[in-house]
Formats: structure tokens, sequence, C-alpha cells
């Protein structure tokens, strides 16, 4: 059998008994992810060295996702790192705010100097977040920043978290040899979950400069796969959809609308499609030139729904048989 794991590039059967008894042991096996969404845990945990995409169109809500997973994974102690490409590190702070404080942080800024001002026991409050759940938060905000630079800044993080593991370990354990270290302690600051914001405006570059979107694109996320089995990392990669999305009377996204490749859809472990029905309803009864505020816009929005939910209704027996691998789900948000 032959691995895309470097620890283990070829395996007979004495290496698959080896790694039989690592599953069993509760310091080396892959420990399963939750999300704290039931219907997204519904469909199979998430797991080391996984490559889940998050896709949807603009506006329905692919980064507020992203980041109530990275706020929770934070809070659950894991080692997560979400790279920006699109919101600078002041609007990320926002948003992380808002999450962690449940408020709207737009109800706090002076409109006339733009200065974020938080009453005391907000800020507090904030301040304790930051000392306990988040105390592993890492935002990198960097426009067009590459995966090559990617991988290089979670090898940095890993070699400084595993210097500390180990001589935290040493002292503590009074030893001089540093391969007496159990591996479960070297690498227990290594970084866990990567997030992607997102892959359509990253650094897309290739050995072959003439090479197409498509296919630098189909680089990328080949290459993000095998960085997940190489490091043992989860990456949360969201992507934009094509606009045939919008087309139709169904706006549900599906797979085949992943924007710039099909190997988005092979390489990724999990995909999870973003979809905001009233945003859609409200488009349509605007099209018909009826207000959504309206008592006329709301009738025919609610007979919108209603016929959407019945077709749903109709369609998805034939929608589970067809994704019984659950590798796609999507949901309303």
């Amino acid at each position: 059998i032959h691995s895309k794991n470097e620890k283990y590039p070829l395996l007979g059967s004495q290496e698959i008994n080896q790694i039989t008894d690592d599953l069993s042991d509760p310091d080396k096996a892959l420990k399963p992810i939750e999300t704290q969404f039931y219907d997204l845990d519904k469909t199979g945990y998430i797991l080391p060295g996984q490559l889940i995409v998050v896709a949807g169109r603009p506006g329905m809500g692919k980064t507020s996702f992203a980041l109530n997973l990275f706020d929770h994974f934070l809070k659950t102690d894991q080692n997560a790192i979400y790279f920006s490409l699109e919101m600078s590190k002041e609007q990320m702070t926002h948003k992380m705010i808002s999450l962690a404080l449940k408020i709207d942080t737009k109800e706090y800024i002076n409109k006339d100097t733009g200065i974020l001002v938080l009453p005391p026991d907000l800020r507090e409050k904030w301040t304790e977040v930051l000392c306990n759940e988040y105390k592993k938060i890492t935002l990198v905000d960097k426009p067009g920043i590459s995966l090559a630079e990617i991988k290089k800044y979670i090898i940095q993080r890993n070699y400084i978290g595993r210097i500390k593991a180990e001589n935290e370990y040493i002292q503590s354990n009074k030893i001089e040899d540093r391969n007496m270290i159990p591996e479960h302690i070297r690498t227990k600051n290594d970084v866990k979950i990567v997030f992607l914001d997102y892959l359509q405006i990253m650094n897309l570059s290739s050995s072959n400069p003439t090479k197409s979107t498509t296919d630098k694109i189909s680089e990328t996320t080949t290459a993000l796969k095998t960085m997940c089995l190489e490091h043992k990392l989860t990456v949360v990669l969201i992507s934009q959809l094509n606009r045939d999305s919008q087309q139709g009377n169904d706006k549900r996204p599906t797979m085949a609308q992943l924007k710039g490749s099909g190997s988005i859809e092979q390489d990724a472990d999990k995909i999870y499609l973003i979809h905001r029905e009233d945003y859609s309803l409200n488009r349509d009864v605007k099209r018909m030139g009826l207000d959504p505020n309206s008592e006329e816009g709301k009738m025919a929005y609610q007979d919108l729904f209603n016929q959407r939910v019945n077709k749903a209704a109709n369609v998805m027996g034939s929608m589970y048989d067809i994704k019984d691998d659950m590798r796609s789900s999507t949901f309303n948000v």
C-alpha cells in the first residue's frame, strides 16, 4: 500500500499493524473535531488530515460561518490559525469581538472618529476572553498570500511550539535526552486547524506561469490536500461559487458550481454549501415588482417559500441517495 504520508511511504503488514496500534492509543489516535453545529456533525466529524471546503455566493455568510467554527475551536483549546486574504486585522477583530461578546460592534463605533468605544464592563469581558478562551488565537491578514508562505508560517509556528513543549517536559521530568520525549508531547502545540479565506484570491503561483487559472486552482487544492496529510492538519478552505448558482428557479448551490475547477470537488473530503433562502426569496419578490416589506410582498414571499419547501420535500430522498458518501451538505443559514 502506498501512502501520501511521508511517515509511512510504503506500508507492509508490520507497518499496518503499527498504525493499528497507534489508532488504539488515545495519545496517537485521530481525534474527531466537533463543530457545535448539529446538522453538520451528523454528516460525520471533522478529522485531522481533511480538507474541508465551505462554499457559497457572495453575501451568503461563508466568512461568518467559518468564524463561528474558528470561535468554537479556540474555545475548545484547539490550535487554529485564520488566514484572511479579504479583510484587515481590524475588521477581523471587530467580528471576533461581536462573536465573543454577542454584540454588534457597529453600535459602539463613534461615527465622527471611527473609534471603537466599548463600555468598561465589555472591555473587561473582552480581555478575559483573550486571556482564557482565545489564548491561542492567531489571525493573519495578508492579501495575495501564497501557499508556500502559508506552509512556511505553519512550519515555523510548529517549530517554536515544539521547542517550548520539549523544554517544559524536560524541566518538569528532569530528563536530558530529548529523544525520550513522547511524540504526543512534542507535537501538542502544533497547528491543528487552518482557515483560508478565500481560495480564488490566493496567490495561485505555478511552476508554469502560462497555466490557466483553472489549472492553478487545481494545483493549489491538490497541494492543500497534501499539506493536510503531511502535517495532520485540518484545512477549512472558503471558496466562491460560479454565477450559475443564481440561475433557474432553485437557487440552492451544488458541487458542480464550485468556482474555478472541478478538482476542488475531487480533493475535498467534505464540502459545505452555504445558502440563505431568504436572500433569494426577497430578490425574487423584488423581481415581481413588490416590496418585500409590504403585505403583498410578504404574501408572495410566503407562497414562494411554500413552493420551495414542497419541492425540497419531494426530492429530499433522492438527494441523500445521490450524496450518500456524506461529502457534500447544503446548509441554510
